[in-house]
């Protein structure tokens, strides 16, 4: 299974003391309310170099279609992306006079509508602005280890090729720091990297790594795993063929679970 993630890699030069502060916590699904943080920094005294934050992207669509069958619903995206190619790396900050926004023709994806396969929603893009804005406030306000205007030598943002890590980061940056933070006058630019899926190493690679089926083969084969798929997955895929009344497959679930988050 891909699973797709970014990364953001928080630096200063220099050497910043931390406080004895609480990291902000909320549930998997973005809510704080009524979640307890996590326990005190177990080294209060320890000296902060640098923070790496790794987490997946915000609420999609579908990947795995069609859902089941009979399934005909109609999916309506409206988070779109703007570009405009750019040959000044290195340079000044551009001056934009054009941009281009993206659209998927209606009636012409994997899922009825307008969307991309797994593409990011509104909810999953508000998802990973506020935990931009948590990690602002901890590391910004709490911490004073970032700055508070965005400078390019701070941050390194990492993600991989699909448009949903990008767009999940982009919304990140826009918490962290939202634009007017960027410490001038003319257009913001926050750099992210990515490179081509055959070298990705942020996720499970059999290109990069051979032997990856083998292990996870043998993995399955383990005391460990057959007790948990008896004990755990069969039980539960003989509820879901109830629900669904046939064998189930791992569509229809992810389908589900995404459309149970979109309403």
């Amino acid at each position: 299974m891909r699973c797709c993630c970014w990364v953001l890699v928080l630096c200063l030069v220099g050497v910043i003391a931390a406080k004895n502060k609480r990291a902000p916590y909320s549930y998997y699904c973005g809510s704080t309310d009524g979640q307890t943080g996590p326990p005190d920094n177990p080294a209060p005294n320890a000296t902060t170099k640098f923070a790496v934050l790794v987490t997946r992207h915000g609420d999609r669509v579908p990947l795995r279609t069609p859902c089941w069958p009979g399934y005909d619903d109609v999916w309506n995206c409206t988070l779109t992306q703007i570009s405009d190619p750019d040959m000044t790396v290195g340079g000044t900050q551009p001056s934009i006079p054009r941009v281009y926004r993206e659209h998927y023709m209606f009636g012409r994806n994997a899922l009825p509508g307008n969307c991309e396969k797994a593409q990011l929603t509104d909810i999953g893009n508000t998802q990973c602005k506020q935990l931009g804005e948590a990690m602002r406030s901890y590391f910004v306000d709490d911490l004073e280890f970032l700055p508070p205007k965005h400078n390019p030598g701070d941050v390194f943002v990492r993600y991989d090729s699909d448009s949903r890590t990008k767009q999940s980061a982009m919304a990140f940056c826009d918490g962290l720091y939202p634009p007017g933070t960027g410490g001038g006058t003319t257009t913001t630019v926050i750099d992210m990297y990515t490179m081509d899926d055959s070298q990705e190493d942020l996720l499970p690679n059999a290109d990069l790594c051979p032997c990856l089926g083998k292990y996870e083969t043998e993995a399955m084969l383990t005391p460990e795993w057959l007790h948990y798929d008896a004990n755990v997955v069969v039980p539960l895929e003989k509820q879901l063929e109830e629900i669904f009344g046939s064998a189930v497959k791992l569509n229809y679930i992810e389908c589900a679970v995404y459309i149970i988050n979109a309403d």
